[in-house]
């Protein structure tokens, strides 16, 4: 969480880390990437400096070492010249190994010291660099002189001393018998190890973007493949929600593997109360079958009796006005009576779907065309989910080329019964809507949908819909809903109800798909 001071600078709704998992892998293994050349580029180029310097004073002061050897034993007068030989003793003829620039001994036994010999050569091909005057060589013993009065040779930092002579300098001590300090020998080189430390400093760049490089690419592809492994577990989890088998190819990481096997385990467990779900179905619906059976039995003879009887009667007495009213009555409560009953016992029956392939454009056409030749007056708009076209049955009808392998006679009473219900609602401008498409990308069944735009259901029928005996109409005994879910799941689907767009009911059907 930011402080209140910082969250007040970004606007609401400003998120720094991305949403996907993907996108946070990478992002953490990039930084961590980036942290790690950082640090260890530093750490590599102050290590390098560091033993470069250190190089660079031994070679110096083993030089300094036997100039000054060489110089404490000097009995001569002609010091330039026993000082060039000397250094063409020590150095060789090399010239100073191409990087030492001036060689000079200084005597500090009067009041100012005085160069005794000096020796400057080209260091490199960059311009020749002034040798010291007296006054630069009092510059160095103000910040030198304890060292050196302590017979210790000094090193004094040419940063110090500013401007153009920047040089690697080192001092050493020439002391007397009573080791009293008598000059120095000082040897300055040019800093081109400072400029090895540049070319490693650039090397250095150019590996660490090099590393940076094949950090984004690595970090790219551990967070694909993680986030890979997330999108075959959610897969899988789709699969197991739609019952079908999983792939028996676990992932390669341990984790994964085992919630890959828990998966199946689940998809086990899933299938097995299914499996004892429809065996508690079937017994009851056998056990509603036997009772509907009997009740329809002991129902449909009576009325069938009382029928009779009242035909008889109505014949012999031939009522006129308030009595033949009565008896039309009777005959409508004997209707409904036997209608009831017959729904009932056709809910009751056991289905046991006899499939076919059926292609849902042409099925649909003919279904359609049918009820138009009955009579009934609504609307349809009828299109494919995949391709989002839209076609009134007036001009044409636009469906994407799926099938399904269902009983036409049950498949046919499952739609009529929808319908039905909607013309009950709206008997006038009823529109009806009716999409095919996969239930996602990932799967073989069929989603379609049937909406209205009829005035929809009460908060209380909601809770029931699909129940015997539930329905918003004082005629209805809400048996055509109920038979609809029931003739769905004989063909292993599913059936669920929402409120549409137009304000109607919208029942979305999910069955197998047919190749």
């Amino acid at each position: 969480m930011f402080p209140d001071g910082i969250k007040s600078i970004f606007p609401a709704g400003v998120h720094f880390l991305p949403k996907s998992l993907f996108g946070r892998l990478f992002l953490a293994m990039l930084s961590l990437s980036f942290c790690l050349i950082i640090s260890t580029g530093a750490y590599f180029l102050s290590q390098a400096y560091g033993v470069l310097d250190q190089e660079a004073n031994r070679r110096l002061l083993s030089g300094a070492g036997m100039i000054a050897a060489g110089a404490s034993q000097f009995s001569g007068k002609d010091t330039q010249a026993f000082f060039e030989e000397l250094f063409d003793a020590t150095f060789g003829t090399d010239q100073g190994m191409g990087w030492l620039c001036h060689i000079y001994w200084a005597d500090l036994q009067e009041k100012l010291p005085r160069f005794r010999a000096i020796i400057s050569l080209r260091a490199s091909d960059a311009a020749q660099l002034a040798p010291p005057t007296a006054e630069d060589l009092e510059d160095l013993l103000d910040v030198s002189l304890p060292d050196l009065e302590a017979g210790r040779p000094a090193f004094p930092d040419p940063m110090d001393f500013g401007g153009p002579r920047r040089f690697k300098i080192i001092l050493m001590p020439l002391v007397d018998a009573d080791h009293l300090l008598t000059g120095i020998v000082g040897i300055e080189a040019d800093m081109r190890y400072l400029e090895l430390s540049e070319w490693l400093r650039s090397t250095l760049w150019r590996s660490g973007f090099a590393a940076l490089i094949a950090s984004i690419a690595a970090s790219w592809l551990i967070a694909r493949s993680v986030a890979r492994r997330i999108d075959l577990v959610v897969a899988n989890l789709d699969r197991t929600a739609a019952r079908e088998t999983l792939s028996e190819t676990p992932p390669d990481i341990r984790e994964f593997e085992l919630l890959h096997r828990g998966m199946i385990r689940l998809g086990e467990t899933i299938s097995a109360g299914d499996k004892r779900i429809r065996e508690t179905t079937d017994a009851k619906m056998a056990e509603l079958s036997f009772t509907g059976a009997a009740i329809a039995h002991e129902v449909r003879n009576p009325l069938a009796a009382v029928e009779l009887h009242l035909g008889l009667i109505r014949r012999r007495f031939s009522p006129v006005g308030d009595d033949l009213e009565s008896f039309l009555e009777i005959e409508e409560g004997i209707g409904r009576m036997k209608r009831l009953t017959d729904s009932f016992l056709a809910y009751s029956r056991r289905e046991k779907p006899e499939p076919v392939r059926i292609e849902l454009a042409e099925w649909f056409q003919h279904w359609l065309c049918e009820r138009r030749r009955l009579g009934n007056i609504f609307e349809v708009n009828v299109f494919a989910e995949s391709t989002a076209l839209q076609a009134s049955l007036k001009t044409s009808l636009v469906i994407s080329p799926l099938a399904v392998n269902a009983d036409p006679g049950m498949w046919r009473q499952i739609f009529d019964n929808l319908l039905n219900n909607a013309l009950a609602a709206r008997p006038e401008g009823l529109v009806i809507n009716i999409t095919a498409g996969f239930a996602n990308d990932n799967s073989d069944r069929i989603r379609l949908t049937f909406s209205d735009n009829g005035p929809g259901l009460s908060d209380e029928l909601e809770k029931s819909l699909f129940t015997p005996f539930a329905s918003g109409r004082r005629e209805g005994h809400g048996i055509g809903l109920a038979m609809v879910r029931k003739l769905v799941e004989a063909h292993h689907g599913s059936i669920l109800h929402r409120r549409s767009d137009t304000g109607g009911v919208e029942y979305l059907i999910e069955v197998p798909g047919q190749p």
